[in-house]
Formats: structure tokens, sequence, C-alpha cells
């Protein structure tokens, strides 16, 4: 058997190719077999974090090596979530696990400026929603503003914080209310989980506008079989019979909006009514593509494209959607057996739908039952994210595949276990952390190693030095500023920055005392590291933790070298200490046999043999051999 599976995972290694093709990692069968682990993960010198290791099954270079991934891992087997930036190529550059599972981590522009927007709670979410803040975080990564849902009692939901051109966030609220269930199947005194859409001036933290999709869509349209955990009897397990996840809004300020369980799009004016609907029960347009533009169901993230009136007359209007074509929850069944990423354009005059383009992977086709997204970028590519899937796919306009990413492995995706509620690609950002960049340095490795978490500016590392008579003479004094030659110390290396740390040699005939310098690319020092002596370091010592192990490892041994060998070593070891005491009974009952001889004593008694039961021989050993 072990003989197979090593010729198995030779065979496997053979068909594998290159791992690090166009200097991303690239894996095919070993990593979806989980050879590199269920949630493979990076790890480095210079920094704590443990960002997942993406792997790039299909990769374009001329397409895709721009821009930067926004993902927020999550799941069962995830033990450091958060939200994490990577370039192009896979390699981190910002991370940040202090705010635990995060959901709709993106990249949005407020009055011309970019801000990392997120919604976090420390508890998660359950039942399909949250209750939790949202956070805008500047270019530096720290808290520029922070927001909760208007209104006593309410918190804000997971699923959408959209910033909007004018200043505003659109943003998702859930709030159980009482409900005859009935219509559905439930009780009288029943709860229903109603949505709310709210509008929020970010800068006063206002209420704009505020719809209640309870007041405006029946319970009866819902999708979902009344069945699950909400079974509609306590405000905690309240029906989820619409489930909104996407708000958008046009330049007329009608909104635009999705609810999942009613598989439906909905257009709502700025006074609350409902000027269209498009999929569901009621859907009002007339589908031209043969059913394609609106048999999409269970669907996630619709976006407005372009800078129209979503209900003029004039202009078409053209949406994006993911369609998941599937739920987690039992309900109606989708036409489609795959997620699929959709164009549609409507024309609200005609209120008829065209399906413009299909986004769909015939090599991969995956079914994403939760969570999703679909990111238009301003190229026409398109990407893809399938949420409950830890997988992202880029496409070219025409839908052509240009690359695919994987947070983790099949066998571990398929029951779940990492996943992402959206997945972003930006192009602009521009990180600069206030913090200085991290150095590590042990004096045993010959090795230092530099990182910056969250900095995007860095094109080269030097590594500098100096002795302490040159330090010392500097640093007293205290308050002045000096340039590079004034503080004394020199430059001894120069590396481009290529991945998130990098590693300098270091040689005997360096200076005793070390840092390194962060260098744009117009030769500007951005921040230096702290200064190191090179013969302390500052690696922690973990003298105590190799000695754990190495115990646990010696003991762990023991134990199984008794498990295996204890009965036979015990019955030869004893065995043989009985022909010992043998031999030692023998020599004392002649010395006993000569003192009674002398004692006129003739009369002999059986020998004690106590020491054969305890040594463990057998009954038939104990008789003896004729019996009177």
């Amino acid at each position: 058997m072990i003989r197979t599976l090593t010729w198995l995972l030779l065979t496997l290694s053979a068909f594998e190719g290159q791992t690090w093709a166009y200097d991303v990692f690239s894996s095919g069968y070993l990593y979806e077999l989980g050879f590199y682990g269920l949630y493979p993960t990076a790890s480095f010198k210079s920094s704590d974090l443990s960002p997942p290791r993406l792997n790039f099954p299909r990769w374009d270079e001329q397409k895709c090596s721009d821009g930067y991934y926004l993902i927020a891992q999550k799941g069962k087997i995830v033990s450091e979530p958060g939200p994490t930036i990577f370039d192009s190529r896979g390699e981190l550059v910002w991370a940040d696990e202090s705010y635990g599972v995060v959901f709709n981590f993106q990249i949005q522009t407020y009055k011309g400026e970019n801000y990392i927007t997120f919604w976090s709670n420390p508890d998660g979410s359950s039942h399909g929603y949250g209750r939790g803040t949202y956070y805008m975080l500047d270019s530096s990564y720290e808290l520029f503003r922070k927001f909760e849902a208007a209104g006593e009692g309410l918190k804000g939901d997971l699923h959408e914080f959209h910033i909007t051109d004018h200043g505003t966030a659109l943003m998702t609220v859930y709030n159980p209310v009482p409900a005859d269930l009935t219509p559905i199947g439930g009780p009288k005194q029943g709860w229903a989980l109603d949505c709310l859409v709210q509008e929020i001036d970010i800068d006063t933290g206002d209420l704009v506008f505020e719809w209640s999709a309870i007041e405006h869509v029946a319970l009866n349209e819902t999708v979902r079989s009344f069945a699950g955990e909400d079974d509609g009897t306590t405000p905690e397990t309240a029906f989820d019979f619409f489930h909104l996840n996407s708000i958008d809004e046009d330049s007329a300020g009608n909104y635009v909006i999705s609810g999942r369980h009613t598989s439906t799009i909905i257009c709502i004016s700025h006074d609350g009514s409902v000027l269209w609907t498009l999929g569901g029960a009621l859907n009002a347009f007339h589908d031209l593509s043969d059913g394609h533009a609106t048999d999409f169901m269970y669907q996630h993230h619709v976006r407005l494209h372009g800078n129209g009136d979503a209900n003029a007359n004039a202009n078409a209007t053209t949406l994006s959607i993911f369609d998941n074509a599937a739920s987690e929850r039992a309900g109606q069944a989708s036409h489609h057996d795959h997620s699929r990423g959709l164009i549609v354009q409507l024309d609200t005059t005609n209120m008829t739908a065209t399906l413009v383009q299909e986004f769909v992977d015939p090599e991969n086709p995956r079914t994403a039952v939760s969570q999703g997204s679909m990111q238009v970028l301003d190229d026409s590519r398109v990407v893809l994210g399938y949420g409950w899937l830890p997988f992202i796919t880029e496409f070219a306009a025409d839908g052509s595949v240009l690359c695919t990413v994987e947070l983790a492995p099949w066998v571990a995706a398929r029951w779940g276990l990492v996943n992402s509620y959206r997945a972003f690609k930006a192009r602009d950002w521009v990180g600069r952390p206030r913090e200085p960049p991290s150095i590590y340095l042990n004096p045993a490795d010959g090795q230092v190693f530099v990182s910056w978490n969250g900095a995007t500016e860095v094109q080269r590392w030097v590594l500098q030095g100096t002795e302490w008579a040159s330090l010392h003479s500097h640093s007293s004094n205290h308050g002045e500023r000096h340039t590079e030659t004034e503080t004394g110390f020199m430059d001894l290396d120069d590396v481009s920055k290529e991945s998130f740390e990098t590693a300098f040699e270091l040689t005997d005939d360096m200076p005793r005392y070390l840092r390194i310098a962060a260098v744009d690319g117009e030769g500007n020092v951005l921040l230096h590291s702290q200064t190191l002596d090179r013969y302390v370091g500052n690696a922690t010592q973990d003298w105590v933790h190799s000695v754990l192990i190495w115990a646990a490892v010696f003991l762990i041994a023991a134990i199984a070298l008794v498990a295996v060998i204890r009965r036979r070593a015990r019955r030869a070891i004893w065995g043989n200490s009985s022909r010992g005491y043998d031999l030692l009974a023998r020599c004392v009952s002649v010395c006993r046999d000569q003192d009674d001889a002398e004692s006129g004593i003739y009369e002999r008694y059986p020998a004690i043999r106590w020491w054969r039961d305890w040594g463990g021989a057998k009954a038939h050993e104990l008789e003896p051999v004729y019996h009177d």
C-alpha cells in the first residue's frame, strides 16, 4: 500500500509541472489533493502574520499582473481571519488580524481619497446575517470613521456598506418583527426578519433614507421553503423571507436592491415606492434572451453601471449580477447547475431584459451555495468571487478566463472550511503605514530579514551599518535631524523588493550595528527600521520551546516502544531473571540442607517459588515433575 501511494505521488509530481511559473505559485493536482495542507499559509521571520498561500492554477502574465486582490478569509480552519491585501502575484501586502472575522472588505473612494472599508463583529454572524460595526481606514491603516445603524437597538448588517458619489453610505440592517406567517405555513403569531435599507451621511452620521422590505414585499413572494432553523417562533429565529444583500444608487437617487430569498432585483424611488422588479414571481420584464436574463436565483452583489437613471426612458440600465443558482436552505431549484456572472441590459421603456454576457469557467464550473461577488473593472475585465468557495476567477470582457486564484484546495472548499464573503481587485491603492519596517536578526542565521506591513511604495531595501563610536556620538545630539552621512551609517547592500519579506546575507566585515532603509522608486528614503546589534539581534529565545518539543518527541517514542514490545519484553526479561532466582534458590537450598543435616533435621519442605509467579511463569511450570 505504501509503495503504491509513493508511486502515485511521484506520478502526480511528474504531471505537476513547474510550480513557480511567472513568479507565482501555481500548483495543480498536489495542491487540490491537500498536499500543501487543507489551508496552506505563509510564514515570515520578521512578522507574525500567517496569510493564506494563494495558488494560481491559471495565469496570464499580460492581463493579470496588475492591481491588488482584496480578500477577507474566514472559515472553520482559518485560525487568523481578517482583511488581507495581496499583490497580483499572491505576495502579501497588508493584513490585520485584530479585527477578527470581516465581511465586505473593499477599497472605496470618499471625497477623492481611497479608504479601506469593511464590516466586523467579534462574535461573527449567525443565521445568515450580522449585527456589527462598519469601519473606514485611511491610507496609513488608521481608523478614519466607524458607523452604526441608525435607530434604537439596530445594528449594522454584514452584507452591504457602499459609499455613494455624494458622500453617503448605503447599508443593510436586519430587524426581527412580529408577523403573521400563516401565508407561508408558519405560526400566526410569528416573527419575520425585516430587511432595512439605510442611507447614512458619512460626515454627520444622520439618517438620509430608510426603506423596509416587509412593508413593500409580501411574505409569499419568497422562494424559500418554510423550513430550517429560522422557524419564526422567536425573535432570534425570525423567518428570513427576503434576505437583502446588496444596495446601489443611481444618479437620480433611485435605489437598486437585491433580495436573495425572493430571487428579485427591485428598483425603489427616493420616496420608497417600487418602480420595477426583475426576476422572481413578480418579474415585470420580457426576457429577450430565452429566459437567461431573468432566471437567476439566490443572487448576490447587484451593481449599476453607467451614470444613467435606472428608471429613465432615454437610457438603458446595465446591471452586473452574481447568480448563485443555489442556496444552502431549502427552496425552489434553479435551472442552472452552476454559479455565473451576468451582464444584463434593461429597457425600462419597453420593459425588456437582455443578457449581454455570461461569465462561467467551462473547465471549472463552480456552485456557490452562499455569498459571492461580481466586479467589473474599468477595462471591462470581470472578477468573480465565489463566496462559500475559496476561489476567484478573472475574465476578459468576452467571457474568456484569464486567471484563477485559490485560497484553499478543493478538498477543503467542498466542506466550506475556508471562504471569503466577497473578493475584489483594486487597481489603485497606496499604503503608507506609520509604523517603521519590521526587522529580524538572529546571529546564528547569518541573515537579517525585513518587511513592512502595508507599504506599497517600497522599491528597494538598503542595508546600512555603523560602529558604536559613531552611533553614540550622534545619538547624544537629541532633537537634531541628520543626513545619512551625518548619522554615520554607510550603505552595505541593496536588494530590490520582490516579496513581502526580504533577506540580507551578513558578512564578517560588516559593522556591528545595522538598520534597513525603505527606498521608493525615486530614491527617497521612506523610513528606517530599528537599529540592531548584529551580535545580539532581536530574536526571541526559544530554547524552552525546543526542549519541550524534544521532550515530547522522546516521551512519545518511549511510549510507542513500550506499547509494541511490552509483553514479549517483560516475559523475556523476567524469564532471564527467573533463571537467576532459580540458581540462587538452589544454592540456598543446598546450604540449608547442610545446616539441617548438622542439626539432625532431615525433613525437607517445598521451596517457595513466589518469584516464579511474579516473573510471569505459567501454571504448569510450577507443578512438580513427580507426584507422591
